[in-house]
């Protein structure tokens, strides 16, 4: 009877405080609610106006989550089907988890090569980003709110152990690596014929290399502030096809896992479809399971996607002040041209390179092994083959499809990488299932483990030359930056203050920089050569005065000829009036010598 009456008061009590919750939500979700409470905050402690849309748009978020999160809670705790359900699912994830603890050797490999190709980048010691990583480092600040990331908003409060964040790299892109290292360990285990026990060899560990290192993800992974993060919406991407087998849990996992990676890097949105695409295709391949299956499982998977991204589009659907480089309005019509511009520049990215010539021959081959391992018939796992690999190549996109601005830089389109490290590992999983019987057979398993090998050096390789390179740039424009100061710390008056700073050209690129682009032309989309936003960081951050239309280049329509020239060298020019300095850096005629 005591414990009976203990059971009630906790029920009682656990009722009530879920009542108060969702009243308390409940009520944030009304617009009234909402602007008492931003006026009230920019009064009493901001003490300036703040962007009324924008602030009351994010209330409604955080109230609509909490609301949701404690009806889960709620039947979860009350409902016994709930609780059996939620004792049973966390169960399999606990259990998913340690399987994968278990396979520490395999990780320990993965993590070791995915280290080895970042040496050169840490070595680097690159600031990347002039608005990003130096802007963190001088302030502090975040700024990842703006794009709704909250999961790097908060996670970074306890690996940085501050409200502010401080500059703590390589700690920050080693984390990166141990995440991408479990996340291809479970792209081995869901597209191995026996994802349970996969058979680990060279091959495998070779065909994962593009996970982390292809070069579209090395740009992610220079961010020294941001790299754990982009890593952890991978992760959070391809996590829930660990419970493909039973769709309930998968549906479970993945509505979580989406909107997580939502919160964390939206452009890792492809990542899901691939790893979608992939593993219907697997299974239909083997012809054991159910068409009716595979379609309740694919039909699963897209309205966990769509549900997912509609949710987050809709509660998050007010752009903060200022100019956004991307638009995340939707614009269905601009599929098309998104998917040609998308397409075309991937094929410019590799120039004539041997990533390019490898990701080229990969393609009969992975038709000739789906051919080979297939249940179905050799002509239409053939086609369906053939057609997987260009829909998880477009598809790689993700929501940048179908946005009116979507975004092309290399940081974005790292899905691709992830593409291509599926084809590997299915190819690699092929060649460690069986023995080779027939000579012609024996000559396709070696060229195939060529290939393989090819392709994993040549992403090496390019990881080196790009870490490298970024250290030639990096020295190169310390030393144009040097130059600057020295100039302007001559010609600005001591004691003048309010300056106003203008960067009308970028600085250019080092030889090394251009004979990188001759083999890979992403590269100099992927190597900042300093201008705008950063010079102005730079000399803010030696102490230079203080700047103040720092946002855009200068508009050249302004007539320079009413300026005085108060320095002019091979570098550089500054044009000068009153406060105002216009700063033209040349181009000095760094030619390559053939």
């Amino acid at each position: 009877m005591k414990n009976t009456g203990s059971g009630k008061t906790v029920r009682l009590v656990h009722t009530l405080l879920a009542f108060l919750i969702a009243l308390f939500s409940g009520a944030g979700l009304l617009p009234p609610v909402r602007t008492r409470i931003v006026d009230y905050v920019a009064a009493n402690y901001m003490h300036r106006e703040l962007n009324m849309a924008y602030w009351t748009q994010q209330l409604f978020a955080l109230a609509f989550l909490v609301f949701l999160l404690n009806l889960i809670v709620y039947l979860s705790v009350r409902s016994k089907r709930g609780r059996a359900l939620a004792l049973a699912l966390s169960s399999d994830v606990k259990e998913k988890v340690l399987s994968l603890g278990a396979d520490w050797k395999p990780l320990l490999i993965i993590f070791a090569i995915f280290s080895v190709g970042m040496i050169s980048v840490i070595r680097a010691d690159v600031f990347y980003g002039g608005a990003d990583d130096l802007y963190r480092a001088m302030s502090g600040s975040r700024a990842w709110r703006n794009f709704y990331r909250y999961v790097s908003h908060f996670l970074s409060i306890f690996i940085h152990t501050s409200p502010k964040v401080f500059d703590i790299a390589p700690l920050t892109q080693i984390l990166a690596l141990i995440v991408m290292s479990v996340t291809a360990l479970i792209i081995i285990r869901i597209s191995t014929p026996h994802n349970d026990t996969p058979v680990f060899s060279p091959a495998l560990y070779m065909a994962v290399v593009p996970v982390c290192l292809f070069p579209y993800f090395m740009e992610n992974i220079s961010y020294r502030y941001d790299a754990p993060y982009m890593a952890l919406s991978v992760l959070f991407c391809v996590f829930p096809f660990l419970f493909m087998r039973r769709l309930l849990y998968f549906a479970l996992v993945s509505l979580p896992c989406l909107f997580l990676m939502c919160l964390s890097y939206q452009a890792a949105s492809g990542v899901y479809i691939v790893a979608c695409a992939f593993c219907v295709f697997d299974m239909w391949t083997r012809n054991k399971i159910p068409l009716s299956r595979i379609l309740y499982f694919t039909l699963t998977a897209i309205v966990c996607y769509a549900l997912t991204l509609l949710i987050f589009f809709a509660i998050f659907n007010v752009q903060p002040v200022g100019n956004s480089y991307v638009d995340k309005n939707l614009n269905i019509a601009a599929f098309s041209s998104n998917a040609k511009a998308y397409l075309t520049q991937i094929w410019q990215d590799f120039g004539h390179s041997s990533i390019k010539l490898s990701l080229i021959l990969l393609l009969p081959l992975f038709v000739f092994v789906s051919c080979l391992t297939s249940k179905r018939s050799r002509l239409s796992a053939a086609l369906v083959s053939i057609l997987l690999f260009f829909f998880a190549g477009l598809f790689s996109y993700g929501a940048f499809l179908v946005m009116g601005k979507p975004l092309l830089e290399p940081r974005s389109m790292f899905p691709f990488g992830i593409v291509v490290a599926f084809v590997c590992v299915r190819i690699a999983s092929w060649l460690s299932a069986e023995k080779a019987s027939g000579r012609r057979l024996r000559l396709v398993r070696g060229a195939a483990r060529l290939l393989l090998f090819i392709l994993s050096y040549s992403c090496l390789v390019f990881a080196f030359a790009y870490g490298n390179a970024h250290a030639s740039q990096k020295k190169y424009t310390n030393f144009r930056l040097t130059l600057l100061l020295q100039d302007l710390s001559r010609v600005v008056k001591s004691g003048q203050d309010d300056i106003h700073v203008f960067v009308l050209s970028d600085i250019d690129y080092t030889l090394a920089v251009k004979n990188l682009e001759r083999t890979y032309p992403v590269a100099t989309r992927m190597i900042e050569n300093m201008g705008g936003h950063a010079v102005i960081f730079y000399l803010e951050d030696y102490g230079f005065g203080v700047q103040a239309e720092t946002d855009k280049y200068s508009d050249w329509s302004r007539d320079l000829e009413n300026y005085d020239i108060v320095s002019d060298n091979l570098y550089h020019t500054i044009y000068a009036r009153d406060n105002e300095y216009y700063i033209l850096f040349k181009e000095p005629g760094l030619t390559l010598r053939e």
